[in-house]
Formats: structure tokens, C-alpha cells, sequence
């Protein structure tokens, strides 16, 4: 296993590595690649950019289709080897309606460059750690994209158990699967 690989709180050492990953692609779960202006205005100010990270956010949020939905407390982590950011996750601290039927307590994604080397898998079992030990919980629900082979056999590898394949209920046409995850114990 990795020696000094970790989850933290996203912070300023990390960010020029971070910035490196946004540059090779990475995007976080099912998100948009970041657009030049926005790397560059991260690389420019990277403060402004973790003060807005941490930011109060509003109640709701409205999706591409207008629809709105409550916004439930999440905590972003990064994990790290060393310097190098290998990737980050959400973790939501509870669940909603929405986040009952599509995405979950975790949500996570591992840069390009560090792909099939067993990161996600780890940064997941940590995740599901950092969940028992700040949120009380004993299993987390997650889904991805039907797809998405990798990330579905990340959450089987860290046990999980396929609840059910259904319609994506906000990408038309596209199917998801579902798993609650066992928290390792303490």
C-alpha cells in the first residue's frame, strides 16, 4: 500500500498539484471538466479559490433542468500522497430525497494519470472511515452510471452490495446502479 497516501481537508499546498490533475482532466464524480479560464483563475488565486470551496452555500440548488433540490451538508476531502493530489470526494452528511435515488453519501473521482492503480479503491475505504468516525454511519449508499465499470468495482471491492440497476433520474437514457457499502469497523 501506499505509505503517506491520506485524506485531508483541501488546502494550499495541495492546490499547484490540484491544478495539475484539472489540467489532465480530472473532474470529481460526474462533473464538468474545468474550462482553461477556470484553472487559470485557480492557479492566479488559489485562497479565493478554497474560500469559495468552503464557502456557505444556499439552502437549494437548481440542476440543468430547472429542477431545484435541497442542498444537504457535504465535507470535500482530497487524497494525497506526499504533495501529489490523487483525487476528491463528497461526502454528504446525510441523505435527501434526491440523493436517495442518484448519488448518494460519496461521490468521488481520481485524477487521469493515477487511474487503475488501486487509488480509488483506498481513497474509498478511507472515505467510508472518515464517515463512521464524523457521521456516525455503518453503511453509505453510493451509485454510479451502469458504465462505469471502475467505479462500481471500486464499492464491490470495498463491499458493497448491489441494491438495484434503474433509470438515471437526471441523465435521460442512461442507467445506474446502486450499492449500499459496508463502513469497515474501528
Amino acid at each position: 500500500m501506499k505509505i503517506n497516501l491520506r485524506l485531508i481537508i483541501p488546502d494550499l499546498a495541495h492546490v499547484p498539484s490540484y491544478v495539475q490533475a484539472l489540467k489532465e482532466g480530472h473532474r470529481c464524480g460526474g462533473g464538468a471538466v474545468a474550462t482553461a479560464d477556470h484553472v487559470l483563475k485557480i492557479q492566479a488565486y488559489p485562497q479565493a479559490f478554497l474560500d469559495e470551496l468552503f464557502a456557505p452555500k444556499p439552502p437549494t440548488w437548481v440542476n440543468d433542468k430547472g429542477e431545484e433540490f435541497e442542498r444537504v451538508p457535504q465535507t470535500t476531502v482530497w487524497l494525497v500522497e506526499g504533495d501529489t493530489f490523487i483525487g476528491d470526494a463528497k461526502i454528504r452528511h446525510r441523505l435527501n430525497d434526491r440523493l436517495l435515488k442518484s448519488g448518494g453519501h460519496i461521490g468521488y473521482g481520481v485524477r487521469p494519470s493515477m487511474r487503475r492503480k488501486g487509488y480509488a479503491t483506498e481513497m474509498l475505504r478511507l472515505c467510508l472511515i472518515w464517515a463512521r468516525e464524523n457521521l456516525q454511519l455503518d453503511r453509505a449508499l453510493l451509485s454510479c452510471l451502469e458504465d462505469n465499470v471502475a467505479s462500481y468495482r471500486t464499492m464491490e471491492k470495498n463491499g458493497g452490495q448491489l441494491i438495484d440497476i434503474t433509470p438515471h433520474p437526471l441523465e435521460e437514457g442512461k442507467m445506474q446502479r446502486r450499492y449500499w457499502v459496508p463502513v469497515p469497523k474501528a
